[in-house]
């Protein structure tokens, strides 16, 4: 039969391979890259998008904690100025400070944080809890 000689199989069989391979690259240039490059195009401008927040968001947060440390040293300053003039007019007035009613009062200062403030005397006080004094309805 000289329809199946080899001379005329291969070359049919080379371009059957042939045509597929084709279209294959067809396909996938005509319909699969848009889609790639879009896809690689989205993604470049979601990180310059989010780079650039972060940028901005690193601004925001830099001038308010300038503003806070300017605010901040200000109100530290008018304090100080504030205690220099009272103290310094306190310590520079020719009165005497009355340091025994200060001493008094320091003793009574130590004796209630003594009193009242024992350890053992606070472990002695039973404390419970207000919850264990509810009524649930709903018990577990």
């Amino acid at each position: 039969m000289p329809q199946l000689d080899f001379i005329i199989i291969f070359p049919q069989i080379f371009l059957i391979v042939d045509n597929f391979l084709f279209d294959l690259y067809n396909t996938y240039l005509f319909f699969f890259l848009p889609i790639f490059v879009k896809t690689l195009k989205a993604r470049k401008r979601i990180i310059l998008e989010n780079s650039m927040l972060l940028v901005s968001t690193q601004n925001k947060f830099i001038s308010k904690q300038a503003y806070l440390n300017n605010l901040l040293n200000k109100n530290f300053y008018l304090i100080k100025s504030i205690l220099e003039t009272e103290l310094g007019s306190i310590f520079s007035s020719k009165n005497i400070l009355d340091l025994n009613s200060v001493d008094i009062k320091l003793v009574k200062v130590i004796y209630n944080t003594t009193l009242y403030y024992d350890l053992n005397i606070l472990d002695s006080v039973p404390l419970s809890p207000k919850f264990s004094f509810l009524n649930f309805k709903d018990k577990f």
